[in-house]
């Protein structure tokens, strides 16, 4: 059987998207690009904004354009909070749960992956699931309530892709400052006990960082030099409205350490604009704030 897969979103369906690869080849089928004609069309879809919704609709139509007769299944975070808005786009279009998509398909899912293909660098699945419900995500509703790999799990996975020639992996979650434990007893772990070269974190959100964390980050010489801290709003106003969980003096006395122990350190972060009740007064202030703060890229 030849399938392609199309994946949205953020780096943890790009990770369950590889183990539904991986699986799919271990069962003797072929992959081939999504643009061309496969008997079989997995979109895994992402829902964090109206767009991802109309790139998901996009994506099914075009399955479905090139293949009128290829199996379509849609899985991912549409699939599990409007199932209903997949399934009035054809009756051709199965729409599948994440965890009922080895029995539909009839493979197993294997728990750890071989390689990343297509990537210099491979993600390595640490954490999944958010409770803490910021007024504009809908992320909790589909992903559920944190859980955290077994680290004895992400070290089997982490030297198995550093045997097969990756020297990066990224270290990714839903919230992975959720880890539980902590993400800091976690890196430890992964620097005593694995070869790799370069340990990356991704997005890790600014309340659940700690000492321990920015010291393995400023001293730890296999951990690229690197750490981003979506801040959302500069205005207090506005980060009460989106039940953020910290305050601007916070978040500025945040990067102020990283940048006091790690000078040279690329900060990123996310900001948004529009939120509901903003005005133009709340916009200046975030405006303002992001001009005091050193920010690498935004």
């Amino acid at each position: 059987m030849r399938f392609a897969i199309a994946t949205l979103g953020c780096k943890v369906n790009q990770y369950d998207s590889e183990l539904i690869r991986e699986a799919l080849i271990a069962s003797d089928h072929t992959e081939q690009a999504f643009s061309t004609q496969a008997d079989l069309y997995i979109v895994n879809t992402c829902t964090v904004t109206h767009r991802a919704d109309a790139e998901n609709r996009r994506l099914i139509r075009k399955a479905l354009h090139l293949n009128p007769q290829a199996r379509i299944i849609v899985t991912g975070c549409q699939a599990l909070t409007n199932p209903s808005d997949l399934k009035s786009i054809s009756g051709q279009v199965e729409v599948i749960v994440p965890n009922q998509l080895g029995n539909t398909l009839n493979i197993n899912i294997p728990r750890m992956l071989k390689r990343f293909s297509g990537h210099s660098r491979a993600f390595v699945k640490v954490q999944h699931g958010c409770n803490i419900y910021c007024t504009y995500c809908i992320v909790p509703y589909a992903r559920g309530n944190p859980q955290s790999r077994p680290s004895k799990e992400i070290i089997e996975e982490i030297i198995t892709l550093c045997e097969n020639g990756y020297k990066e992996v990224v270290l990714t979650g839903i919230n992975i400052g959720l880890y539980e434990g902590g993400i800091a007893e976690l890196l430890d772990q992964i620097f005593s006990m694995t070869p790799i070269p370069r340990v990356r974190i991704s997005s890790i959100e600014p309340w659940t960082v700690d000492a321990r964390f920015l010291n393995i980050l400023s001293k730890e010489p296999r951990m690229c030099s690197h750490v981003h801290l979506p801040l959302q709003s500069g205005s207090e106003k506005i980060l009460k409205a989106m039940a953020r969980p910290y305050t601007k003096p916070y978040y500025h006395d945040l990067i102020l350490s990283i940048r006091n122990i790690s000078p040279d350190i690329a900060i990123g972060t996310d900001v948004m604009v529009g939120f509901p009740g903003e005005d133009d007064s709340e916009f200046n202030e975030t405006l303002a704030f992001i001009k005091e703060l050193d920010i690498t890229y935004m």
